[in-house]
């Protein structure tokens, strides 16, 4: 399958010139302009349960229940703790500012002080739950609303608890049950907290969580490359060097989750193509164009996968089913007329009239009034590229907890 597309019609300087375009579009606008969003996040939660894409350093698992158990210590009531958990979090980012040594990297609010609008304890909070780290089964904003009655839950436990000891009665978990905000096991937090907070994982802390990940993500990768953490940089899972250790079932999601990725991106150039084009941006037309030229190119490098992956979903869908996230009939007929259409048109995919209609179609039905093909006002505000970056599922926010990870075990140096 030969690829048409070339730069015979470009001098070095408009390469160059394209290709910063390109690069700068990576950066912008990454929301989910064809609805894809389903199928990313059911193969993401799959992989590495717990995670997001906002969230930045492992220790972070650590540093909000520390915050809101020192709150808890104090007795601050339901009425106060919102507004003093958010004023204790923000010390938390100046301290970590402060701290750590890398720049900073990865501090939340560590950019914009007083004026952060969602705190790491939001951002964290469905992990930590997710990890066994909250017991607290509610929201935040219920848990801070409850927190009065946990109050005099623990003191009529402690009271039940003190009375069964004295009677000799069986002390198991009954006359504690619901007292506990988050686990029980959780480590101490340090004497200076959060004065000294940093990101550098202790090996009690590294270990405790490892054992929330293997009890409650038991079988997922994440727990698998958690339980023996090898810092890595690359720029997606399924080119890790030990994939061959991974377990079979795995590798099959990876492997579904790279050629889903290639085709998203396909699917995204042509939207792009299609707005640059009706915006009559010259630049933008050719970087796009260019853009295609790419996955032209790579489409007929790993053509002979693709196809036998794309001309067979069902073992695809199949993977995703019972993953707890609802992938529509709209979607799933979608994926599979727009792959059929690059089987078919492989070396002139971006020119075909059918598939310029099926995205349009596409973003019309999932975006109705606010349809960039439909409403002149949107298309005004695009900056030039909009999902562009290459699905990695969570990829670059997993090897940042590997790493911390292997840096808290004495794994790395």
């Amino acid at each position: 399958m030969p690829s048409t597309l070339s730069w015979v019609d470009f001098d070095s300087e408009a390469q160059q010139r394209t290709h910063r375009i390109l690069k700068q579009f990576d950066a912008r606008d990454t929301r989910d302009e064809l609805g894809l969003g389903s199928i990313r996040d059911a193969i993401s939660d799959s992989l590495f349960p717990g995670t997001s894409v906002l969230h930045t350093r492992l220790r972070y698992m650590l540093l909000v229940p520390w915050t809101y158990l020192a709150l808890e210590k104090k007795q601050v009531r339901s009425s106060k703790i919102q507004d003093l958990a958010r004023s204790r979090q923000l010390d938390v980012a100046k301290f970590l500012k402060k701290n750590v040594t890398d720049e900073g990297l990865g501090v939340i609010g560590g950019s914009v002080g007083d004026k952060l609008k969602t705190l790491p304890s939001a951002i964290y909070w469905s992990g930590m739950q997710r990890w066994g780290i909250r017991a607290y089964p509610g929201t935040e904003y219920h848990y801070q609303q409850a927190l009065d009655e946990t109050y005099r839950r623990r003191k009529r436990s402690q009271a039940h608890l003190a009375n069964a000891l004295e009677d000799g009665d069986d002390i198991g978990g009954m006359w504690t049950k619901h007292a506990h905000t988050f686990h029980p096991g959780l480590p101490t937090a340090p004497e200076d907290f959060p004065d000294s907070a940093t990101f550098d994982l202790i090996p009690e802390e590294a270990t405790y969580l490892q054992s929330r990940v293997n009890e409650c993500c038991s079988g997922t990768l994440l727990a698998h490359l958690l339980s023996n953490p090898l810092p890595v940089d690359i720029d997606s899972p399924w080119n890790h060097p030990n994939l061959a250790e991974f377990s079979g079932m795995h590798q099959a999601l990876l492997r579904h989750a790279e050629h889903f990725s290639f085709a998203a991106l396909g699917a995204s150039l042509v939207y792009n193509q299609l707005l640059a084009k009706k915006k009559g941006n010259d630049e933008w037309i050719e970087a796009h164009r260019q853009g295609g030229t790419n996955w032209t190119d790579e489409l007929d490098r790993k053509f002979k996968a693709f196809s036998k992956w794309a001309g067979d979903l069902q073992p695809f869908w199949e993977s995703l089913e019972g993953l707890n996230h609802q992938i529509d009939d709209h979607t799933r007929d979608f994926v599979s007329e727009w792959t059929r259409e690059v089987l078919q048109h492989p070396n002139d995919i971006f020119t075909q009239s059918a598939v310029q209609t099926l995205i349009k179609d596409r973003e019309i039905n999932k975006k109705l009034q606010n349809s960039r093909f439909r409403n002149d006002r949107v298309l005004e505000q695009w900056g030039g590229g909009s999902g562009l970056n290459r699905m990695t599922y969570r990829w670059s926010l997993v090897q940042t907890y590997i790493t911390d990870m292997a840096r808290g075990l004495g794994a790395s140096s």
